[in-house]
């Protein structure tokens, strides 16, 4: 459904608008999407309730007002025939756009509903977004006239419900791949013309049962001058973990744990991060041949390095 209603004065053509759209479908767009990326549209409704006021067309200036909201979207790789992304809702609200001397646009919340998306590194080191993008030619260079006609942005934040993410590693022997859920959260503000921070609260699981906790502050649009993250994992399998191990440390994991309390902080350029790492119950497996794999007694130093409990507790501030 479409429904538009105006009112426009024909001496100065200054208009007024007021436009609703319900369940239009999105999947006609295929043909302009793959102007940009190798995907399949598989399906998408997009919804608004916007208003409008147009005062004039030379130089042009305008207001707009409203909502809009995009469900059911599923996005599929077309080379690999896979999930790439999807939602179940994505709703914009309070929307502001206004054209003046410059380009404003404000947006309240966003909200994204049961988002997933899937990000893959190929035996090359390749990923899935770089094959999917189509290279676009050079863009014009930007005129005097374009510059001064700057874009402002502002969002006061954004909701994260029930997410899911799949992350696969093929250039590792054997191949990782792993699934986090549960993902909840909250992003601040952000404002392109301030530089303030932006609070950050998101947790999940890996893998259904361990734990992970982001929380913090950054600054968006300059994060090495202004960045403040503690980022926990609590109860992750290592065995999970055995294609890192593999690789850069020559065995396997037959059994154990990760406990990661990671803490970054960033002023001015300058680094101060405090990281504890736990590892209970650690036992390598069987030796993997591999080139990267360092050459050291590794069985030796983790029966040096555990505990009583037989536990391995390390603290690395790095600065």
């Amino acid at each position: 459904q479409l429904a538009l209603k105006a009112q426009i004065t024909p001496q100065n053509l200054h208009t007024d608008l007021q436009l609703s759209t319900s369940a239009i479908d999105l999947q006609p767009a295929q043909s302009w999407v793959t102007d940009y990326a190798r995907v399949e549209l598989r399906s998408g409704m997009f919804n608004s309730n916007l208003t409008a006021q147009l005062e004039q067309l030379e130089p042009l200036q305008f207001n707009a007002q409203g909502e809009l909201s995009i469900s059911q979207l599923h996005l599929r790789d077309q080379g690999q025939h896979r999930d790439l992304l999807k939602w179940n809702n994505l709703q914009l609200e309070d929307i502001a756009l206004s054209q003046a001397q410059q380009t404003r646009l404000k947006i309240g919340r966003i909200t994204a509903n049961q988002p997933y998306a899937r990000f893959v590194i190929d035996e090359n080191l390749s990923t899935n977004i770089s094959k999917i993008l189509v290279e676009q030619p050079d863009a014009k260079s930007t005129t005097a006239e374009d510059a001064t006609n700057t874009f402002a942005f502002n969002l006061d934040q954004i909701l994260i419900e029930d997410g899911s993410a799949h992350f696969a590693d093929f250039s590792l022997t054997p191949h990782f791949a792993t699934a986090i859920q549960n993902l909840n959260g909250r992003i601040g503000s952000l404002d392109s013309q301030l530089n303030t921070t932006t609070p950050i609260e998101v947790t999940g699981a890996v893998d259904r049962y361990a734990p992970v906790t982001i929380k913090g502050s950054l600054a968006p649009f300059d994060p090495l001058q202004n960045l403040d993250i503690d980022v926990s994992f609590k109860q992750v399998e290592l065995t999970t973990l055995t294609p890192y191990s593999g690789k850069f440390a020559g065995y396997r994991i037959h059994k154990g744990r990760l406990n990661l309390a990671l803490n970054y902080q960033i002023e001015q350029g300058q680094l101060n991060a405090k990281n504890s790492v736990l590892l209970e119950d650690l036992q390598l497996g069987d030796a993997v041949k591999s080139p990267d794999a360092v050459k050291l007694p590794l069985r030796l130093a983790v029966a040096l390095l555990k505990d009583n409990r037989g536990n391995i507790d390390i603290k690395l501030p790095v600065k």
